[in-house]
């Protein structure tokens, strides 16, 4: 297989490598990782430092790792992992902020927010929740579907199954219904999830 530097693959050759990557060609699978270190560490470097940015990469890395054989596009790959890079800068940021880098003075410390671990009653975070799923059911028919299967015990492959989705699609909704969710419990209800 022809060698391509990182930044001048093209679609159809990212479909190519793909497509050999999965049925187990090392070189091709080298390449696509070439090409998402090289994407992954530019988009990094504009949120964090170089040193930092490097660290994220790595563990972006290993969890498209973990899902390289699932990706049926092209398309869902880029899709999923710029997913994945973003939700690792957010983790970074989260980890940094409890670690105590990030002071703020008494008086200009923002209202207090709940937390999703116990200091809501039950029943009260209960009615949140589902309210804050009926807000997301609003924007996607699937979400609250998935949301609320979930809420009610079901399992993922339990709810592919309901829903008709592959497993892929179904990673794909789910991460972006979550996403959706957090958003608004964040937002509407104050809570830090």
């Amino acid at each position: 297989m022809a060698q391509y530097k990182a930044e001048q693959l093209s679609r159809r050759h990212l479909r190519s490598l793909l497509a050999s990557a999965q049925a187990g060609d090392a070189e091709a699978r080298e390449q696509i990782f070439l090409f998402l270190h090289t994407r992954f560490l530019a988009l990094a470097k504009l949120r964090v430092m170089e040193e930092d940015a490097r660290e994220i990469v790595q563990e972006t890395l290993i969890v498209v790792d973990q899902h390289l054989s699932r990706f049926e596009t092209v398309e869902h790959m880029i899709a999923f992992t710029d997913g994945v890079l973003r939700n690792k800068i957010g983790n970074f940021y989260r980890t940094r902020d409890r670690r105590g880098q990030h002071w703020v003075e008494w008086d200009k410390a923002p209202e207090p927010v709940y937390y999703m671990d116990g200091e809501l009653e039950a029943k009260e975070l209960e009615r949140i929740l589902l309210a804050a799923i009926d807000e997301v059911g609003k924007r996607s028919a699937a979400c609250r579907a998935i949301l609320l299967g979930l809420y009610e015990g079901a399992t993922a492959e339990e709810l592919c199954a309901r829903l008709g989705f592959t497993k892929a699609r179904m990673d794909e909704h789910l991460f972006r219904c979550r996403r959706t969710l957090r958003r608004i419990l964040r937002r509407r209800y104050k809570l830090r999830v």
